[in-house]
């Protein structure tokens, strides 16, 4: 390799490589997006009018007329209010307001940047915050790659996630939590068991699916009491933490609703590979473009299951990374078709902890496959980048 060449390889070995990357991409993809859309902001919220009255929102919402919209149009109102017990208010309704409300802290943050849910920012502020995410999500991306002794660019697995393209383009959760995770577990690396505490209950309290992250940390650290006994006491403690925050937080959503988010969210899972079985049914044969797409989607799937399997023993990713990884397996498996699988939109989001789980499991293995599925992911993610969001419209002539 040329001298030059070495230096500049050297030179993008730190975490601000990947955060740079990351900003630049992210920010092409926001105002192609906005420029789609008239630069209107609340373009990314996606309120549809099956929930949004237009004569009752504030002015600065644009409404879809014959639309379901979606989960955007949510935080959007409990950003409003983020202490509401009101199921309609503001011309909005919570489709399932105990699961919506426990996803608390995204609206939250929206709401005090906003400076108390004034509604004219907050359309921005919650794209703000989704942006400012996903550049934390490629600076810690860069420092789990150096902690495994990898060039520090490997981070960008990380933040090219396709889940985070969706996630973005419509005012979703997936972010921001993703940042608490990756954030909690490189506290636990280092021993910093309070920053991990803290950051953990927040994502849980971002993403209620980040509690397994959260329960294994808890496990590994009481088996690690129970085969030596020189875990602490309060370091116990900081690990049962995420887990007793949650459990108060559904108590307190059931006070507040007369239902828990759990019960409410009950139909979401099947027998494992029910939805699995049903997905392929419906794309094979594949009857178009989006089918082909399906099938890519469960390949990249099935094979980064595979990869970090077969790796689980070799890598050097800690044991809570590793005990985490697992459930969320059994999650995918259990995916219900109707709620879940139906729609990429749904089920890429969702394999955030299985994706990032998965790669920092393979970043610490020696393979030499690591590469192609880094690649296959980010072929899926400039997909998304480019077609599901508005990109075309934008470059094409209107006629063409």
């Amino acid at each position: 390799m040329p001298t030059y060449l070495n230096q500049w390889v050297r030179r993008l070995d730190r975490p601000g490589a990947c955060l740079t990357v990351a900003a630049v991409v992210y920010a092409v993809f926001i105002l192609a997006r906005l420029a789609a859309h008239g630069f209107d902001p609340s373009a990314f919220v996606m309120a549809g009018d099956a929930f949004c009255d237009a004569a009752e929102t504030p002015q600065c919402l644009t409404i879809l007329p014959n639309s379901q919209g979606f989960d955007g149009q949510f935080y959007f109102r409990l950003a409003l209010d983020p202490f509401t017990g009101e199921r309609r208010a503001h011309g909005i309704l919570l489709d399932a307001p105990a699961h919506r409300h426990q996803r608390f802290i995204f609206p939250f943050l929206a709401w005090a940047l906003s400076l108390g849910g004034r509604a004219g920012m907050l359309p921005a502020v919650l794209i703000a915050i989704n942006y400012f995410g996903i550049c934390l999500v490629a600076y810690l991306g860069g420092k789990y790659a150096r902690a495994f002794g990898r060039h520090a660019l490997w981070g960008l697995v990380f933040p090219l996630f396709p889940g985070f393209v969706l996630s973005l383009a419509r005012d979703c959760t997936e972010i921001v939590s993703a940042s608490f995770v990756l954030g909690g577990l490189l506290a636990a690396r280092r021993g910093k068991y309070a920053a991990t505490a803290v950051l953990l209950s927040l994502a849980i309290l971002t993403r209620e699916t980040t509690l397994l992250v959260a329960g294994a940390l808890m496990l590994t650290t009481l088996h690690g009491w129970w085969q030596s006994r020189r875990v602490s006491a309060p370091t116990l403690a900081l690990a049962a933490l995420p887990l007793c925050v949650y459990i108060v937080w559904q108590l307190i959503l059931r006070q507040v609703w007369g239902i828990s988010p759990l019960e409410a969210n009950s139909g979401s899972l099947e027998m494992p590979l029910v939805g699995v079985a049903k997905f392929l049914q419906a794309i094979i044969p594949p009857a178009g473009r989006h089918d082909v797409v399906n099938l890519a989607e469960l390949a990249l799937i099935g094979l980064l299951a595979i990869l970090s399997a077969s790796a689980l023993r070799s890598s050097t990713a800690s044991p809570s990374e590793k005990l985490a990884w697992i459930p969320y397996v059994v999650l995918v498996l259990m995916f219900g078709y109707e709620r879940l699988w139906c729609d990429d939109w749904n089920f890429v989001r969702i394999l955030t902890e299985f994706y990032m789980l998965g790669m920092v499991i393979l970043l610490g293995a020696r393979t030499r496959l690591r590469l192609p599925v880094a690649l296959g992911w980010a072929i899926l993610w400039l997909y998304f980048f480019i077609l599901h969001n508005d990109l075309p419209r934008l470059i094409l002539p209107a006629s063409a």
